[in-house]
C-alpha cells in the first residue's frame, strides 16, 4: 500500500477504499443497511482523529530540531507508527 492515510493524488487512502468496497458488499447481500455503512465510517473517523493525539501513533520530535512531516493534516515523526507503516508500505 502506497499510503495509508489520503494525499492529493489519492483523495481516499487504500484501507478507505477497502472499507468502503466491504461495506458495499456487505450491503448488497443483505447483511447491512447503508445506514450501518455511514455509521461505521463516521466511528472510523472519529476513531481515527481521536488516535492522531496519541504521542506513539504521532511520534515525538527525535533529536529536537526534526521537523513533523505532515499526514492527516497532523506533524508527525520519525519515531510514531504512522510515519513507520508508511515507509514499511511504500517499499
Amino acid at each position: 500500500m502506497p499510503v495509508i492515510v489520503p494525499t492529493a493524488n489519492l483523495p481516499r487512502g487504500p484501507l478507505r477504499m477497502m472499507a468502503d468496497r466491504i461495506a458495499r458488499n456487505r450491503e448488497v447481500i443483505g447483511k447491512h443497511y447503508p445506514s450501518d455503512s455511514a455509521a461505521g465510517r463516521d466511528l472510523a473517523d472519529g476513531s481515527f482523529n481521536i488516535l492522531l493525539r496519541c504521542p506513539s501513533l504521532v511520534g515525538t520530535p527525535d533529536p529536537p530540531t526534526e521537523l513533523a512531516v505532515p499526514i492527516a493534516g497532523v506533524g508527525t515523526f520519525a519515531n510514531g507508527l504512522l510515519r513507520r507503516a508508511q515507509r514499511e508500505w511504500s517499499r
